[in-house]
């Protein structure tokens, strides 16, 4: 699971740029 959390947190910040 620890891998999957930078990946996820990626995600996240990928989302948010798309919406600025």
């Amino acid at each position: 699971m620890g891998n999957k959390e930078p990946f996820m947190r990626k995600n996240i910040c990928l989302l948010t740029d798309s919406y600025k």
